[in-house]
Formats: structure tokens, sequence, C-alpha cells
């Protein structure tokens, strides 16, 4: 693969040759096309998770991240930059019954957050597939000893699986393939939104029989692609 850099410059030089040479003939310069593109990817998720049965436990939240970055050609494909991540919203509650009665966990004392992990864009099937994981953590947090991973979004071109679990087979509702129209073929904004429910409910091997794992959440995914109006390679973290 090339420098994305490089083929922008090339790229850049033969648009400024032929509008040269158009205006050089009496004609009207013509816009080049966008040779970059800005991404805005906004995941919403709502979820809930228990352990059911005896001196249950359960817990609900909530959370939004935003994650900015670019996408620049290389060669037939494309390279993905990343700007930066941010966890706008995260907000979890967590209640446990024990021998001392109903134990409440809130936001501020959870202790853990999700994490958001953006690696790559692929060209194939005619569209551009996007990978992104949703790194999960142990529940319930008020009882560590029965604790279960909680599985969070992740899209369909990832291949992660956390505790060897196929996030795909548990998919109720809805598809996580987040697949992006090719930018090169419009000078226009494009806005995709995807939604999918995710529900898990499984015994617990080795360990009470009357115990049960509930997980389940909702996710909402949002890209916006943008023409960027200078076209030039940005700095950032590039992935692809």
């Amino acid at each position: 693969m090339r420098p994305a850099a490089k083929i922008l410059k090339a790229g850049a030089a033969v648009c400024l040759l032929s509008a040269a040479v158009f205006l050089a003939s009496g004609g009207a310069a013509l816009p080049c096309p966008p040779q970059a593109w800005d991404i805005r990817m906004t995941i919403t998720v709502q979820g809930e998770y228990a352990l059911e049965g005896r001196d249950g436990a359960s817990g609900r939240y909530g959370m939004r991240f935003v994650w900015r970055g670019g996408l620049e050609p290389d060669d037939e494909d494309y390279v993905l930059i990343h700007h930066g991540t941010k966890l706008e919203e995260w907000r979890v509650e967590e209640s446990a019954a024990g021998p001392d009665g109903i134990r409440l966990l809130t936001t501020r004392d959870y202790g853990v957050k999700p994490e958001l992990g953006v690696a790559y864009i692929l060209r194939k099937d005619g569209g551009l597939h996007l990978n992104f994981l949703i790194r999960g953590f142990e529940v319930p947090r008020s009882r560590p000893s029965e604790a279960f991973y909680l599985h969070l979004p992740a899209s369909a071109e990832n291949t992660d699986r956390p505790e060897g679990l196929n996030y795909a087979l548990f998919l109720q509702k809805g598809s996580n393939a987040i697949v992006l129209d090719d930018p090169a073929a419009s000078r226009k904004t494009q806005e995709k939104s995807f939604h999918w429910t995710w529900f898990r409910r499984s015994g617990v091997l080795g360990r009470d029989p009357a115990l049960f794992q509930m997980n389940r959440h909702e996710a909402d995914v949002t890209v916006v692609v943008t023409p960027r109006a200078d076209s030039g390679p940005r700095t950032g973290q590039a992935r692809g």
C-alpha cells in the first residue's frame, strides 16, 4: 500500500492540471472530486443484565460513544484515520440481594467503564465494512465470586470473541453489519443508521443449577461521512 498522503498529492496534481487545461480552452473550472472524508460515528446502547435465582442481582445501563476519524484512499482501498473517541454518556445502576439486605451500586461507585475499539474499514462485496467492538467487564460488580462477562455491541466485521462467544449467534432483531457506500461515488454527505437487539440467557456451569446469567442490549449506530473541503491529509492514527 502507498501512503495516503502520496495518493492525495498525486490526485490533487492531476486535478489542478486538468482544471488549468480546461480554463485555458475557455471553459469554466469544474470542482475536483473529494479525496478525503471526515467520519463521525455515534453508538448509543441501552442494556440490562442479571444473575437470576437465589439471592439474585441485576443491573441496567446506558452509554453513548462518539468516535471521530477520517477516510483517505490507499490504492484500491481506504485507510481509516483515528482522531478521537469520547464516552459522552455512561450511567449504570446495580442492585443485589444479600444477608444484610439490598446493596445498591450507582455510576459513581461502579468502578469500571466500557471501552470502544475501532479497528479498520474494509472494502468488500461492494461496500465499506466498519470493524468495532465495545469491550465489556465482569458483572455483577457486587458479586465477584459469581460474576460473568458483560458482552457489549460489536459490528459484524469484528472477529474478536471475548470468552469465546460468537456475538452474532445471539442477535434477536436487526443487523450489526455496519456497511457504508463508497464515498468516492458521490460528492454528498452520507448518513446511515443501524439498529439491533441482542439477548443471551444461560445456566451457570459448575455452579448452582438454579442460577442463570442474563445479558440483553439494544444498539443504535449512526455514521456520517462528510467530504473534506480541503481534501488534504490530516494527522492521526492510521489503521486499515
